[in-house]
């Protein structure tokens, strides 16, 4: 047996991930009514696919002894509780979702492998700085709103892989250089912080869908050219938007 679906169904209790067969790969559970903790430092060693989104799950979440092999994580939407430890994570991991919970402490985000092509943080109580500077070289999509996460944040230093960003409904501060954002670009969303001062959108990527500035202190005349004038907004700000003839 390489795989276990137990997903859409109404089962409860407790989940020993450490009674796993050890030849288990994929072993998905989201969806029901599972509570209770869980041991991620005994999952099997082929294990390279863990899911166990949207259940009653609780306590603390280890993330320094996962199986070498595992490539995706999902925690979303659980109420895993306390600190994690993002510096010996799988050299292999691919995709980490941890949002919707109730996880706190900093985000070393540094730490990331060079393998993560997607992290999801959003809906937790992080807090202090983040290094967007030293991102995995291969990260398409990083999520960290609705966190207490504050301080300046260095948008000049994205991988060029990068294709979503979202620093919504934090406390960063600071100015916004955004004259560097990678050519990959398509979604960047900075709103609800306290980022103050004039920025300057002339050097914006031509593939940029959507950026969204709204709820800020930010301030000045902005120019935007027609293509760009509808995907830029700037509500609750001082920013004025002026399009380029």
């Amino acid at each position: 047996m390489n795989s276990v679906n137990v997903s859409y169904n109404k089962f409860n209790g407790s989940l020993k991930l450490e009674s796993l067969p050890d030849t288990l790969t994929h072993f998905i559970a989201f969806r029901n009514q599972f509570s209770g903790s869980v041991d991620l430092t005994r999952l099997p060693a082929a294990l390279e696919f863990l899911n166990l989104l949207e259940n009653l799950l609780s306590g603390p979440v280890v993330l320094t002894q996962l199986p070498g092999n595992l490539k995706a994580l999902y925690l979303i939407n659980n109420h895993f509780t306390g600190l994690i430890d993002l510096e010996t994570l799988p050299e292999r991991i691919d995709k980490l979702h941890v949002a919707d919970n109730e996880l706190r402490g900093s985000l070393k985000l540094d730490s990331l492998p060079d393998t993560l092509a997607h992290f999801d943080a959003e809906c937790n109580e992080f807090s202090g700085s983040v290094d967007l500077s030293r991102l995995p070289v291969g990260l398409v999509v990083l999520d960290v709103e609705i966190n207490w996460l504050s301080g300046s944040v260095v948008l000049t230093e994205l991988p060029s892989s990068l294709e979503e960003l979202s620093l919504s409904s934090n406390e960063f501060s600071g100015c916004l250089d955004l004259t560097r954002l990678p050519s990959s670009i398509s979604s960047l969303r900075v709103n609800e912080n306290a980022f103050s001062g004039t920025v300057d959108l002339s050097q914006l990527p031509r593939g940029l869908q959507h950026l969204d500035l709204s709820e800020n202190a930010l301030s000045g005349d902005v120019f935007l050219s027609r293509e760009f004038f509808r995907r830029v907004r700037v509500g609750n700000t001082k920013l004025i938007k002026r399009q380029i003839k």
